[in-house]
Formats: C-alpha cells, structure tokens, sequence
C-alpha cells in the first residue's frame, strides 16, 4: 500500500494538512486529517505549488479518509483555492488527474459534481483503495487527456 513518505521532498505541513511526492512518477500527495479548516485549506494547500511550482506537472492522490466527517472547510474555501491555483497553473497541464481517497459521500458528491467546474479541465475521481487511486494518478501521464 502506498504510503505518504515525507522525505522524498520537503514538507511542510500543519497537523491537519501534510503533503509529499513521488518524483518518479510525478505524484503529488495530500492528507487531510482530522479538524480540516477553512483556515488550514487556505494557509497550506496554495504553499505547496508556491514552495514546490514543479507540482503543477504532477498528478495527486488527495487522501481525505482520516478527515471523515470532522472536517471544518467550507465551498468558498474550495472556491478560493481554485481561483488562486488557476492563476498559478496558467493552463499548463489542463488534464491533470486528482484521485481522491474517501467514504464520506458527501465529499464523494462534490468530487463527481461540482469540483470539475471549479478545476476546469482535470479529471477528478474517488476512490475507497490507495492503491487503486494511486494507479489511476499514475496512469494518467501529465499532459495527456485520458
């Protein structure tokens, strides 16, 4: 099972939000954990691709099963995030794949409705397994639009 491993690539992380990658296969992962704010959103996501631009080639794996139902974010911060990762984004890798770790439909509703208009152009999927997720982040090359 693949697991987050923090010290192929600096991190920076607060104790709800930690990220990391796998270079090799140009993976960005996320985990969101238990108590997510609006705040936590806002403060460390746009960090990694102002810390880390090489990100925005990367495809990500979004593991948000240990934030389950605890999660404090709200749509205008997702909004947000959207707004300024398009202005750093520019378009360039247009079909990026997001796969996304959950059991809370809620978020499973989100995924599948509404996410894609906010992240035009990327393809957005949940998933329950890591290994699955990972496997479809992978197989997506950046770039390509399968």
């Amino acid at each position: 099972m693949p697991t987050i491993e923090h010290d192929k690539f600096p991190q920076r992380e607060s104790k709800n939000v930690l990220w990391s990658v796998d270079p090799d296969r140009k993976l960005l992962f996320i985990e969101l954990r238990g108590g997510v704010s609006d705040y936590d959103l806002l403060k460390y996501i746009p960090r990694i691709w102002k810390e880390h631009p090489e990100v925005v080639w990367f495809n990500s794996v979004v593991d948000v099963l240990e934030d389950g139902a605890t999660g404090n974010w709200t749509w205008g911060a997702l909004q947000q995030i959207a707004k300024e990762w398009k202005e750093f984004a520019q378009d360039r890798n247009p079909h990026r794949r997001v796969a996304v770790l959950t059991e809370n439909y809620w978020i499973t509703q989100i995924v599948n409705r509404a996410l894609g208009f906010l992240f035009i152009g990327q393809q957005f999927h949940c998933f329950r397994d890591r290994d699955a997720a990972t496997e479809w982040a992978a197989a997506g090359l950046a770039g390509s639009a399968d």
